[in-house]
């Protein structure tokens, strides 16, 4: 297993290397999307092992959609680049690329899916997808539910805790 998860790291971890340095944000769609751009740094406490500098980077496009009937709210598309660091100069890479699709159900609830690698609530993270049903649209309407589906697993700063410390 632990080969399996290896490979895979060094697949992504060549993936993220390949794309141009130079690469921003995708474009807005002559207007009709929006484009948020994250860039920012943090400290994360991994307890009695110390602290460890977290870099987020990447971007969030969205479309809002229009028109009568349609039970499409909006439909954002995230690309969100983690990395870790400790005070040796060691880096952990993680990559959470997806969808979040907001949507009105038949019986008048609001739907959020969220799609990729979230975190989640319960301290673990989610590689699939999270779907939330409010009464009405946050931030005023109540939680009715959330539904996993994919595998739980530890967050992004546990599993950089655990490789940096």
């Amino acid at each position: 297993m632990r080969t399996v998860i290896g490979i895979a790291a060094a697949a992504i971890a060549m993936l993220v290397l390949a794309a141009p340095i130079g690469a921003g944000p995708p474009a807005d769609g002559n207007g009709n999307q929006f484009v948020v751009v994250l860039e920012d740094t943090f400290s994360v406490n991994c307890g009695a092992a110390g602290m460890i500098e977290l870099h987020v980077g990447g971007w969030f496009k969205g479309r809002e959609f229009q028109g009568g009937g349609n039970r499409n709210i909006e439909l954002i598309v995230f690309h969100i680049v983690l990395t870790y660091s400790n005070e040796d100069g060691a880096t952990f890479g993680y990559l959470d690329i997806g969808p979040d699709h907001s949507s009105i159900d038949k019986d008048g609830n609001f739907i959020l899916t969220v799609t990729g690698r979230p975190g989640g609530t319960n301290g673990s993270s989610l590689q699939g997808h999270w779907v939330f049903v409010f009464d009405a649209p946050p931030p005023a309407g109540n939680l009715i539910s959330v539904t996993p589906h994919g595998n739980l697993g530890p967050t992004s700063d546990e599993l950089a805790c655990d490789a940096l410390t």
